[in-house]
């Protein structure tokens, strides 16, 4: 069942609405209450907005169903929130190891390697959507982080995107020979590895392609972290 939040002003540019008088909004997505009733912590109206809207633009672009995991910290500002998985509430909601840090609005941080946010969530027993040769993760990197990594999994085949490897971006997506971006990065930007054949793996750089290399896929195993190599 859905439920109306009123009338209210647009969010945040990237987020919500634009500018002009506000309006009657749409009824929240099933998708958005079960992410709300999954927090711990009651999130504020505004948020409610936020992530509705945000997850309405997913299904729209029909890739909703595209999706194992999906954290977004950056529209709450209590950390239990932070760590909830959109897609499936209640299920690979992340814990700290070794004292990662959560900054309200703005995202996690570990330290690349022994501090992170773990989801317990191993692509090769709990993948639904990915699958070796049909994969992607995608990281929205706020901090300047040199050579340690982002967000990922395995030892020997990755599951993997860093903000940088050096000063150009880096992914390795169910392989074990990654993709170099061909330029320096500075954050803030988006950053993604996709994997459509057994054969190749494309690195992205907010939306729009930066580099390619051939990589022959292979099962990744291990659980994904956020913020630890």
């Amino acid at each position: 069942m859905r439920h109306s939040p009123g009338r209210a002003p647009g969010g945040p540019a990237g987020i919500g609405g634009g500018g002009g008088a506000p309006g009657p909004f749409a009824p929240f997505e099933d998708e958005a209450n079960t992410v709300f009733a999954a927090f711990p912590t009651s999130a504020t109206a505004q948020e409610q907005r936020w992530i509705n809207t945000c997850i309405r633009a997913f299904k729209d672009a029909s890739v909703w169903a595209k999706f194992d995991l999906l954290y977004a910290p950056f529209a709450v500002s209590v950390e239990g929130n932070a760590l909830i998985n959109w897609i499936t509430p209640g299920s690979y909601t992340l814990t700290a190891v070794n004292s990662p840090t959560y900054t309200a609005y703005r995202g996690l941080a570990g330290n690349g390697s022994s501090s992170y946010y773990a989801s317990g969530w191993d692509a090769a027993t709990n993948g639904i959507a990915i699958s070796q040769n049909s994969a992607h993760l995608g990281a929205y990197v706020m901090n300047d982080t040199a050579s340690t990594g982002q967000e990922g999994a395995g030892a020997s085949a990755t599951l993997r995107v860093r903000g940088r490897s050096g000063s150009n971006g880096f992914t390795s997506v169910n392989g074990t020979t990654g993709v170099v971006g061909v330029g320096a990065v500075t954050p803030p930007f988006h950053q993604m590895g996709i994997r459509r054949v057994s054969t190749t793996v494309l690195l992205f750089h907010d939306g729009v392609q930066d580099a390619t290399a051939a990589s022959t896929s292979a099962a990744t195993s291990r659980s994904l972290r956020s913020a630890g190599s």
